[in-house]
């Protein structure tokens, strides 16, 4: 079973909210017309005897005219929000009449948020606030994405964010803690799992990476597998990847996690539950208790071994699965994130996870790598 590594992060092109995302804008519509109205509302219902069946008549046309006409803004208001991510800019498209064109660096980004309301819980979704620096407000409020979407966006301006902050030149799995690259550390652990191959995906200077291998002269085989001329993102560069080789299954890692010998029983027992219950895919997770980033928010649930969505969510995904490469039968070669993947298999409780109770370190960016830095 090869093991190799992804380091893909992508929103390359325009991608709306969900679809859910115009029941989001219709209820915040409707609120501010109550929060407009209320007064005239509490004076038709106080005068109601005194209103006569016709003026009734036109009052109920007019009430039925503002929630159609509400519901048709919300739904261009959905239509025409539009965002990517670009150059290492976020980059929003919206507006109905007067539309606007907005485009944010990555270095001016100071928080990204979470949050559901009632209608937002009910409907499974999550509103995602973007603060910049030099503002008093939020900049940018995305109505509705899914939990991983909301994850995998946060995550992805987190990662380039840190490699512009440290340096232009260097890749985060050069970085060193310790004396050591993020890199080398992983691949200390495979070597140490007895694996006899690694296949290592590039993208960005990937120059870099292929010497730094040839310079270390592991004693592995490892083969490098470019993404092409465009991110396939982390689902398309694992495909990509898996393509190469004639194996089945396979053990992917991030490298932008600390990774060290002390996580190899975690490994071995999940490999274990992995062919004993002949499942597809299972997660190396982590409570988020023990992370070093206090700031990460939790990706899963677990019970039984089998994953779920639910409100506590205490678990983070460490950045290590196992992956089987039937469940990529249904895809081509692109840009597409891992969660669709995920997704799927949690909605028939057939993706599993095994739960590491080893400290997690994970470069989330520039001051979480200075604070591991100093330990």
């Amino acid at each position: 079973m090869p093991r190799f590594m992804n380091h893909n992060y992508s929103f390359s092109e325009f991608s709306r909210q969900s679809s859910k995302g115009v029941l989001v804008i219709y209820a915040d519509i409707l609120l501010k017309i109550v929060k407009q109205t209320w007064v005239l509302f509490f004076l038709f219902v106080s005068r109601i005897s005194e209103i006569s069946e016709v003026q009734s008549t036109y009052i109920y046309i007019g009430v039925f005219v503002v929630f159609m006409f509400s519901l048709g803004r919300a739904y261009f208001s959905y239509r025409n929000f539009k965002f990517k991510i670009v150059n290492h800019h976020f980059v929003l498209k919206k507006g109905i009449i007067k539309k606007t064109n907005t485009s944010i660096a990555f270095d001016r980004i100071q928080n990204i948020n979470f949050k559901q309301n009632l209608i937002q819980q009910f409907i499974n979704v999550y509103g995602v606030s973007i603060e910049t620096a030099g503002s008093n407000k939020t900049e940018i409020v995305i109505k509705a994405l899914s939990h991983s979407k909301a994850l995998a966006l946060k995550d992805l301006i987190s990662s380039v964010a840190v490699s512009s902050e440290i340096s232009q030149e260097l890749q985060k799995p050069l970085l060193k803690i310790n004396q050591i690259t993020l890199l080398e550390n992983c691949i200390n652990l495979i070597v140490s799992l007895g694996i006899k191959k690694i296949l290592v995906n590039t993208f960005y200077l990937e120059e870099k990476i292929k010497n730094f291998i040839e310079e270390k002269k592991f004693k592995i085989e490892i083969k490098i597998i470019k993404d092409g001329n465009n991110i396939l993102n982390t689902g398309g560069g694992v495909l990509n990847m898996v393509n190469s080789s004639k194996d089945m299954d396979f053990l992917v890692f991030n490298p932008d996690t600390v990774w060290g010998e002390n996580y190899k029983k975690d490994i071995e027992g999940m490999e274990k539950l992995y062919f004993l219950n002949k499942v597809k895919n299972i997660l190396l997770l982590v409570n988020k208790n023990f992370s070093f980033d206090k700031n990460l928010s939790g990706d899963f649930g677990l019970n039984n071994n089998v994953i779920k969505k639910d409100k506590l969510n205490n678990l983070i995904y460490t950045g290590c699965q196992i992956i089987n490469k039937d469940l990529f039968k249904s895809y081509s070669v692109h840009n597409f994130s891992i969660s669709e993947i995920w997704n799927n298999l949690i909605e028939n409780n057939n993706l599993y996870g095994f739960e590491s109770l080893e400290n997690f370190y994970h470069l989330t960016n520039l001051e979480v790598y200075q604070n591991l830095l100093k330990n």
